[in-house]
C-alpha cells in the first residue's frame, strides 16, 4: 500500500467518492501516458477527470495546455471511486510501467 486517500462526496460527483489528482510527466520523457485503474479488494469502478468520465485517462505525447513553466507536461483532475476501499492505479508509457496501490477512506 502506498498510501490513503481521503475521499470525499457532493453533487457534482454524481454519487460517486473523488479526491483532486494532479498527474505530471518528467520533461525527460516525451512520450504518451496510460493510466488504468479499479477497485483490488472487491467489485467497483474508478473513473477520472473533471466529472467522473470511466475508462482511462490519455495524456498524449508532447506538450499539454497545462504545462508548467515548461517543464513538466500535467493533466489536472479528479479521481473518482464508487465506494471507499482498496484500489490501484497502473501508469504506463513507452518504456516504463508503475502500479501505485492505495486505500480510499471517508472523511
Amino acid at each position: 500500500m502506498h498510501g490513503v486517500a481521503q475521499v470525499d462526496s457532493d453533487l457534482r460527483s454524481e454519487g460517486w467518492y473523488w479526491f483532486k489528482t494532479l498527474w505530471f510527466v518528467r520533461p525527460s520523457y516525451a512520450g504518451p501516458v496510460l493510466v488504468r485503474g479499479g477497485r483490488i479488494d472487491g467489485a467497483g469502478r474508478m473513473a477520472f477527470g473533471e466529472g467522473p468520465t470511466t475508462g482511462h485517462l490519455i495524456i498524449p505525447p508532447g506538450p499539454t495546455i497545462n504545462e508548467y513553466t515548461d517543464v513538466y507536461r500535467t493533466a489536472p483532475g479528479g479521481t473518482y471511486v464508487e465506494s471507499p476501499g482498496c484500489y490501484a492505479w497502473q501508469i504506463d508509457g513507452t518504456d516504463f510501467s508503475y502500479q501505485i496501490v492505495f486505500k480510499a477512506v471517508r472523511e
